[in-house]
C-alpha cells in the first residue's frame, strides 16, 4: 500500500508541493532531511523523489512509473538508489565505505542516491566523517536522510540539508483509506470499527494498516466493533457509559464490582485506564462545544447525557488528571490494581471536589451581594496574668527550674540568694517538658550603664538581687523580673561554636544565666569550666553584645550545688570512700 507517486501521498501537502515545485524549477538540493512520526510516508517520499530524479524524461514530478529501473527503486533493490539502515550501520567504517563509493558515478541513471533511514542512530564519529561529503558531494550524488528523532541529528548535519517535516495523517484520511482497502478485499466493515482502528493508529497510516490486517484475520468477511471488543479486550463505549454512571451515582461498591468483572473479562489495567481517559477527554471536548467525530472517537449522541450533565468541567479535568497520574505510577507500585481501586473510590466522590479558584469566586460573589463571610478572629492574649518568676535555665535538658520556691510548696521572695544553710532552696524544682517562655521584647532596649570590670574572683559572693528591672534602664523597679530564655542561650552558644567550640563547651556548664541590671551573672557548679570561661571572657562578651544587648558586664560565679551532708549521702561518693579508704576533697 505504499504510494508510488506524489499524487498518491496523503496528509503531506506541504512536502509534496515543495518537492514538485523544486523539480519543476530544476532547483535540486544535494541533501534532503525528512523528519516526522513513524508511518507517515518518509521512506515512501524518498523513493518517489528518487524515481522523479532518475526518470528518463526528467527530473520531473510527473514521471512515468514504468520506465526501466522504476520497480527496482520502489522495492529498494536498485544499484543506483542505495538504501542504508542507519540503525545497523552506525560506525565510522560504514561511512568510510560510502565516501569511497561516491567516487564512482551511477551505472545507468542520472543520479546516484543514498537513502539513509533512521539516520539519528549514526554515531558522532560517523556524522563527523560524513560532514565533508554532504557539504561538497560530486554533482551526481544526492543524499536523502529520514529520521523520527530530529533532535538527535547534529546541527552541523541539519544545516547542510533541506529539511521537510512530515505530519500525522488525519483520522478521516485513515478511515477513507481503510474503507478503500475493504473494497479491494471484498469485505464489509462498520464505520465505527474503522474509526476505532484509525483512532488507535494515532496518525500513523502504517500502524492503521497493521491493525487492520489483524482485525481482518479474526473477523472474516465482516468487521464489527463488537468482534473487536471481544477479541482485543476493548471496553466499548456502552460499558464505559454504564461504569461512568456508577461513578456519578456515588455507588463505590457497585463500581468496584463492575471493575472486577471487567478484569475477569480480559480487560487489562492499562487498557482500562486508557479507555477511561479517552472517554472523559471526549466528554470534556463535548462540554466545550466540539462535536467532530474524529476527535471524539464516536458520534456525540452515543455518550451518556447523564454523565455529561452530572460532571462539571473542573471535575472532568480532575478525573483525567488522576487517571494520568495512576497510569504513570502503575509501573512502580506494589499492585497496580490497588491504585485503580483507590482512583475509583475518589471518582465516586468527585461531586465534592471544588478547586480553590471556584471557592474564591463564590466567596467574591457572596461578598458582592453583601452577604457577610466568616472571618477568623484574632487571637486574644489573656489579661492580668502575673509575670512568672525568674527561671533557672538548664542548658543540658532545655527545661526551666524555679529559683524561688522549694519542694514543700513554701514560696520565697523573688531575688533571694540561696545559701549553704538552706540546701532545700538550692534544690530547684524540676518542671519536666515545660518550655521556657520567650520574652524577646525585653532584650531590645540598650542600657545606659557603663560596663564594669569583669570579676576575676571565682569565689565572689552572689549579688543581692537575682533579677533586674523589666526594661534594662536606670530604673530601680525590681518588681518585674527579666528572664534569659533557652533560645537566647542557644543563640549565644551557636555563635560561639563557630569560633571556639572548646569555650562553648565550657560555657554550656553554666547552670544559671541571670541578669542583674547591667550585669550578666554566669553561675557554674565547678571551678574548672568557670576558669576557662573567665580566660576567654572577652570573646564571650563580644558575642553576648551581638546576640543579647551591648553594654553587659559578665560576672563569673562558682556555686556549690549540694551541701556536704548531701554529698556524703550520695551512694557513688560512699562507694568511692569504701574502695579507696579516703575522703572526698573538692578542687
Amino acid at each position: 500500500k505504499r504510494p508510488r507517486n506524489f499524487a498518491h501521498m496523503v496528509g503531506q501537502e506541504f512536502v509534496v508541493s515543495s518537492l514538485t515545485n523544486s523539480l519543476k524549477t530544476g532547483r535540486i538540493a544535494h541533501a534532503y532531511l525528512f523528519s516526522g512520526p513513524r508511518g507517515v510516508g518518509k521512506t515512501s517520499a524518498a523513493r518517489i523523489l528518487a524515481k522523479a530524479l532518475n526518470c528518463p524524461s526528467g527530473p520531473t514530478a510527473d514521471f512515468c512509473d514504468d520506465y526501466p529501473g522504476s520497480e527496482e527503486i520502489a522495492r529498494g533493490t536498485s544499484m543506483d538508489v542505495i538504501e542504508i539502515d542507519g540503525a545497523s550501520n552506525t560506525s565510522v567504517n560504514d561511512v568510510r565505505t560510502i565516501k569511497d563509493e561516491v567516487l564512482f558515478p551511477p551505472q545507468g541513471s542520472r543520479y546516484k542516491i543514498y537513502i539513509i533511514d533512521e539516520v539519528h542512530m549514526l554515531s558522532n564519529s560517523a556524522f563527523n566523517a560524513l560532514l565533508k561529503t554532504i557539504e561538497e558531494p560530486p554533482p551526481y550524488i544526492i543524499f536523502i536522510f529520514a529520521t523520527t528523532e530530529i533532535h538527535k541529528v547534529p546541527a552541523t548535519i541539519r544545516s547542510r540539508c533541506q529539511q521537510f517535516h512530515f505530519r500525522l495523517i488525519p483520522q478521516e484520511e485513515i478511515v477513507r483509506l481503510l474503507g478503500d482497502a475493504c473494497m479491494e478485499l471484498g469485505i464489509t466493515a462498520e464505520t465505527q470499527a474503522l474509526s476505532w482502528i484509525a483512532k488507535e493508529a494515532t496518525g500513523s497510516l502504517r500502524d492503521g494498516y497493521t491493525l487492520f490486517d489483524q482485525v481482518v484475520s479474526f473477523s472474516g468477511e465482516s468487521i464489527t466493533l463488537e468482534k473487536i471488543r471481544e477479541k482485543l479486550g476493548v471496553l466499548g463505549l456502552d460499558r464505559i457509559n454504564d461504569f461512568a454512571e456508577l461513578l456519578i451515582n456515588h455507588d463505590t461498591g457497585a463500581a468496584l464490582e463492575a471493575f472486577d468483572q471487567l478484569l475477569a473479562g480480559g480487560i487489562s489495567l492499562e487498557q482500562f485506564i486508557e479507555d477511561l481517559s479517552e472517554y472523559f477527554r471526549s466528554l470534556l471536548l463535548l462540554r466545550h462545544g466540539i462535536r467532530r467525530e474524529n476527535l471524539l472517537g464516536f458520534s456525540p449522541e452515543r455518550f451518556s447525557h447523564r454523565v455529561l450533565d452530572g460532571l462539571k468541567d473542573y471535575q472532568l479535568e480532575r478525573l483525567i488528571e488522576l487517571l494520568l497520574q495512576v497510569y504513570r505510577n502503575i509501573r512502580y507500585t506494589m499492585n497496580p490494581r490497588y491504585d485503580v481501586e483507590v482512583w475509583i473510590s475518589k471518582a465516586c466522590s468527585i461531586h465534592l471536589y471544588h478547586p480553590v479558584s471556584q471557592v474564591v469566586k463564590q466567596l467574591q460573589e457572596l461578598h458582592a451581594k453583601g452577604v457577610p463571610t466568616p472571618v477568623a478572629k484574632p487571637r486574644q492574649e489573656p489579661k492580668d496574668v502575673p509575670e512568672p518568676v525568674a527561671d533557672q535555665v538548664d542548658l543540658q535538658g532545655g527545661f526551666a527550674r524555679k529559683i524561688a520556691g522549694n519542694q514543700s510548696g513554701q514560696n520565697k521572695p523573688a531575688g533571694q540568694v540561696p545559701s549553704k544553710e538552706d540546701p532545700e532552696a538550692v534544690k530547684s524544682t524540676h518542671i519536666p517538658d515545660a518550655p521556657v517562655e520567650n520574652h524577646p521584647e525585653k532584650l531590645q532596649v540598650k542600657p545606659q550603664v557603663k560596663p564594669q570590670e569583669i570579676s576575676q574572683n571565682p569565689e565572689s559572693p552572689l549579688p543581692e538581687n537575682n533579677v533586674s528591672s523589666g526594661n534594662f534602664s536606670d530604673s530601680s523597679d525590681d518588681t518585674s523580673p527579666d528572664i534569659i530564655t533557652d533560645s537566647h542561650i542557644a543563640d549565644v552558644l551557636a555563635a560561639l561554636r563557630k569560633t571556639n567550640i572548646t569555650v562553648a563547651t565550657a560555657l554550656e556548664k553554666a547552670h544559671l544565666w541571670r541578669l542583674d541590671k547591667a550585669d550578666l551573672n554566669l553561675h557554674f557548679p565547678a571551678a574548672m569550666p568557670a576558669k576557662m570561661v573567665r580566660e576567654n571572657v572577652k570573646v564571650i562578651g563580644q558575642i553576648v553584645e551581638q546576640v543579647l544587648m551591648p553594654g553587659l558586664t559578665i560576672q563569673i560565679l562558682v556555686d556549690k550545688i549540694e551541701s556536704e551532708e548531701e554529698g556524703s549521702n550520695d551512694p557513688q561518693v560512699q562507694m568511692a570512700k569504701d574502695i579507696f579508704r579516703g575522703t572526698v576533697v573538692e578542687e
